[in-house]
Formats: C-alpha cells, structure tokens, sequence
C-alpha cells in the first residue's frame, strides 16, 4: 500500500514541479498563454474534508495533468494558491491513474490493481515529511460531472489506513471533497503501478 502513495506522490510532485512555466503563446505578454491575465496562477478550486482518526478539512486549488500520450492522469488538490512551476505546502489529496484524462462517470478509487481504475493518496503536511501523516487509498469512488481538455471537475471519497511520517498506524480515515481542477501542463510521462 506505501508503495502506490509513494508512486503517486512522486507524479504529483513532479506534476506540480515541472509545470511548464505558462508560456506567452497567445502573443498578448501576460505570460499566461490563456489570455486570463493570470500570469501562470492556476485557478480551480477544491474543498476536501478528513475524518476518522484525523480531522481537518481545507479548501485550496485544484490541478490535473496528463502525460505527453495521455496515458498517465493526476489530479492534485491543495491548500491555497498555485502558481504553475511552484510546489505547494500544507495539505495535498493526489487521485490519479494510467489512462488518459477520464470520461464522465463513477470510478472505483482503491489500491492500484488490474480492478481499480483510479489510486488516492493524502498527506497532511507537504513541508514535512516526518511530521505528516499519510493515507493510501484502499476503497473508494471518484465520479467526475464534467471533463474537457482544460477542467474536470467532481467529487471523491476513499478510505484508507493513517500512517504517521514515522510509521506508526493511527488508524482508520476517510478523505472526501468535491474539485473543479484546471488543466495545469503536460507532465512528465509516468505511470501508476
């Protein structure tokens, strides 16, 4: 189970990492390429809520990207703000999958095998990893409403095992939250075990 978080931190780090830097393609100099006047600020919005052994809830933004062959999804959401090529701190809900950005629908969200679509992972603190607590999926359901090359938005809820930074269990806890997510970039091209 630390094997799938571990691998699904690490692309939505990297996701979130190596954003392109919004370019200027649109021509206008704003450097945001979407004509927004945002500047490279991503702005969808998340409101996750964590219950069971640990409690908090945030609301914050909301990313998803898909590798260059679109066969690799992640979706990030956070505390705050997000500036494309920034890495974000405080909480992080990662979901992602192999396959490309996904239809409309219901999916199950578990642990990564051949019947589970979808993988999520929390952590409590992204600025400490000894001081955080980790939770990998092992049931749950993501249903995405709307999904077009640049939002998807829904709602998830999974249930997973705490794990301290230390690796003591702290037991049982539910992750659940609705998104509206941006398409941030292209990622870097990585799977989901």
């Amino acid at each position: 189970m630390r094997r799938y978080s571990f691998h699904l931190f690490l692309s939505l780090l990297l996701a979130l990492t190596f954003t392109s830097c919004d370019s200027d393609d649109n021509g206008n100099g704003d450097g945001d390429g979407n004509g927004n006047g945002n500047g490279g600020t991503v702005v969808g919005d998340a409101d996750v809520n964590v219950t069971g052994a640990l409690n908090s809830s945030f609301s914050g933004s909301a990313v998803f990207g898909v590798d260059e062959d679109n066969t690799s999804f992640s979706l990030a959401l956070f505390e705050g703000g997000f500036v494309t090529g920034t890495t974000p701190t405080g909480e992080l809900v990662g979901i992602g999958r192999d396959g490309g950005r996904p239809d409309v629908g219901t999916y199950d969200l578990g642990v990564s095998d051949n019947d589970v679509t979808f993988v999520g992972a929390y952590i409590s603190d992204l600025s400490s990893t000894t001081g955080a607590t980790f939770v990998s999926s092992e049931t749950g359901t993501i249903t995405i409403t709307s999904s077009s090359s640049d939002r998807v938005a829904g709602s998830f809820s999974f249930t997973g095992q705490a794990i301290s930074g230390t690796g003591g269990p702290l037991g049982e806890v539910t992750i659940s939250g609705t998104f509206d997510a941006e398409f941030a970039s292209t990622i870097p091209s990585t799977s989901f075990p």
